[in-house]
């Protein structure tokens, strides 16, 4: 009778702890919320990769299309700008065989990462790229986001 009870309580113990690392379990859901060391800009949402010939029959299947989303929270018609302090990056690996059985090795074969300046008067704000190829860097800027108010005069686009 006591091994019985003794077999009871600890199968209640192992149900309770099991209950309580259920409940305590956590998973991304697009927004880890914003905290002091995590702002809106930082809170990746979506990432997408596609070949622009996937999407428009006439693209080029060389070419492909990066869509990296941010602000989590963003309301419609209201101007958000990337972090001026992260860098914003995508990390490619290449696979030379087109046998879709190959494995990627998950190498970092080119890097594209983005920076951002402070929104400007027109709130815009600079873009700078840097591509690190194997092992070559290459820093291009001089481009700008597309703000709210170019959006809604029909000029998109990096300026």
């Amino acid at each position: 009778m006591k091994d019985i009870k003794s077999i009871v309580m600890l199968a209640a113990l192992f149900v309770g702890l099991g209950l309580a690392t259920v409940v305590g379990v956590m998973a991304s859901d697009h927004d880890d919320g914003e905290m002091d060391v995590k702002g809106r800009s930082l809170n990746l949402t979506d990432l997408f990769v596609f070949r622009e010939d996937w999407q428009d029959s006439v693209g080029s299947p060389s070419n492909l299309i990066f869509i990296m989303n941010t602000n989590p929270r963003s309301l419609a018609r209201q101007q958000y700008h990337f972090s001026s302090q992260a860098r914003y990056e995508f990390h490619v690996s290449r696979i030379a065989n087109a046998n879709k059985s190959v494995r990627p090795e998950g190498r970092d074969d080119v890097i594209l990462r983005f920076e951002f300046g402070a929104p400007d008067v027109q709130q815009r704000q600079q873009i700078t790229l840097t591509t690190i190829k194997d092992g070559t860097t290459n820093r291009v800027g001089g481009g700008f986001t597309t703000s709210l108010a170019d959006m809604n005069a029909g000029r998109m686009g990096i300026q």
